[in-house]
């Protein structure tokens, strides 16, 4: 349970079906739909929250999540309220574009803020100092065959 916890879908889905009226877990699985969530994501987001789990001890006592700062002004291997290993988690996974957008899209859907603020902090910072052209060029997808003819000129 604990690892899941960092995604709210799993903590609402649990709450919802888990503790028997004495407060005991069930003796039942609860099922979790994540259909919508690939495995490498899930892989991903769990390993996110590992890593959290086991640098804050037995009692998670001492979890603590990066802060993004507003706005974000560089890297966030050299921002100071990121935790180093987060910035190498999201270098990691930046590495390949298509992955970053899966765990977005995944992070977003079990809604675990912490992930999705470092997501999208590492997405913004792919874009600081990009000219819209540049910005079409690194998300091709996001620009379909209708914004090229709104956009032609």
């Amino acid at each position: 349970r604990g690892v899941a916890c960092f995604m709210k879908v799993v903590q609402t889905m649990s709450d919802e079906d888990g503790d028997d009226e004495d407060g005991q877990e069930p003796e039942q699985p609860v099922e979790i739909p994540l259909a919508k969530v690939g495995e490498e994501s899930l892989r991903l987001i769990l390993d996110f929250a590992e890593g959290k789990m086991k640098a804050a001890g037995p009692e998670l006592a001492d979890l603590k999540f990066s802060v993004v700062p507003r706005p974000l002004s560089g890297p966030l291997r050299e921002t100071k309220s990121i935790a180093a290993e987060d910035a190498e988690f999201m270098d990691r996974v930046a590495e390949d574009l298509d992955r970053l957008i899966r765990l977005t899209n995944a992070v977003n859907f079990v809604d675990s803020p912490p992930l999705l603020e470092l997501c999208a902090a590492r997405i913004a910072q792919m874009l600081i100092g990009k000219t819209p052209k540049e910005i079409r060029d690194i998300f091709p997808e996001a620009f379909g065959a209708k914004h090229a003819e709104v956009t032609a000129f």
